[in-house]
């Protein structure tokens, strides 16, 4: 495995000496997690009611080595400024078997250099990280897009199933088979009208995002934002458009599965509306996720 360290779109190689040597970590297998229960009168037992994941920690363990006291110093002080506490995170990059696996993290401690870990020009330390998200993610970001010529542009399009009604009414079905090992909930779903009455159904799960008796006009579009942090939905102008969804639409839900949740990873992803032309396209840009490294 090779780990390197990103900051500010800059890249630093713990392998390489560079830096630091990279010699041990934690945290990187299955996420934290807890499971949510709940235990009525006279209840033998609980009721299991499902699980969240909860906040990674990362332990690096990491060894520093210079040929004179500049250098060391220079490397000692560079690895104090790259894990210092900051606003923003991280990225930790972790490269292994082919796959590159992406975790934005924060510093949260370590790197206290005490005495008995510094001899001569070596130093061994530990750097502490906390993801709040704690899956890692592929940064290859994947995308699929529908449109009145059938759909399954992009690159996880391995089934098809387009219907076009008349000259203006779009029913694509496009197959995801989705090989992260978590949920993904994605960055940006975007409309482009015209379209009216679309709704975007995951077949796997039964979740929809429906805008029946809303019409998407020519040049307009709505962004949907599905992560955590986000479950918005607006226009080209910036314009919350959340309550255009119908009320038992998830968009708090609405996320492309893995296995076994979806069998074998297939999401099937339908689209339908009506009043559409050649400019009506949708397009649904996500990360596969990885439960674990």
């Amino acid at each position: 495995m090779s780990l390197s360290w990103i900051l500010e779109g800059v890249e630093y190689s713990l392998e390489d000496g560079s830096v630091a040597y990279h010699q041990g970590d934690d945290g990187f297998g299955m996420s934290p997690f807890h499971r949510l229960e709940e235990r009525g009168p006279l209840q033998n037992g609980v009721t299991d009611r499902g699980f969240r994941l909860d906040p990674r920690i990362v332990q690096l363990k990491l060894g520093l080595f210079a040929n004179n006291r500049a250098q060391f110093y220079e490397k000692r002080n560079l690895l104090l400024a790259i894990f210092q506490p900051l606003d923003i995170p991280g990225i930790l990059k972790s490269v292994e078997n082919g796959l590159t696996l992406y975790l934005n993290a924060y510093a949260f401690g370590g790197m206290e250099y005490p005495s008995q870990d510094k001899s001569g020009y070596w130093l061994k330390t530990v750097v502490i990280l906390k993801a709040d998200d704690p899956t890692w993610y592929d940064p290859d970001g994947k995308s699929i897009s529908f449109s009145l010529g059938g759909g399954g542009t992009g690159t996880p399009v391995p089934t098809i199933v387009p219907t076009t009604v008349g000259a203006s009414t779009i029913d694509v079905t496009t197959v995801i088979d989705y090989v992260g090992t978590a949920p993904s909930f994605p960055d940006l779903i975007r409309i482009n009208g015209p379209i009216t009455d679309c709704v975007i159904t995951n077949q796997a799960s039964g979740d929809k995002l429906d805008f029946t008796g809303t019409t998407i006009a020519a040049g307009d579009y709505f962004d949907i934002d599905l992560r955590f942090d986000a479950k918005t939905v607006v226009d080209s102008s910036g314009v919350n458009k959340s309550d255009k969804l119908s009320t038992d639409s998830s968009i708090t839900t609405w996320n492309i599965q893995q296995a076994p949740v979806a069998p074998n990873g297939q999401n099937p992803i339908r689209v339908t509306g009506s009043n559409v032309n050649a400019d009506t396209k949708i397009d649904v840009s996500y990360f596969e996720r990885y439960i674990g490294r």
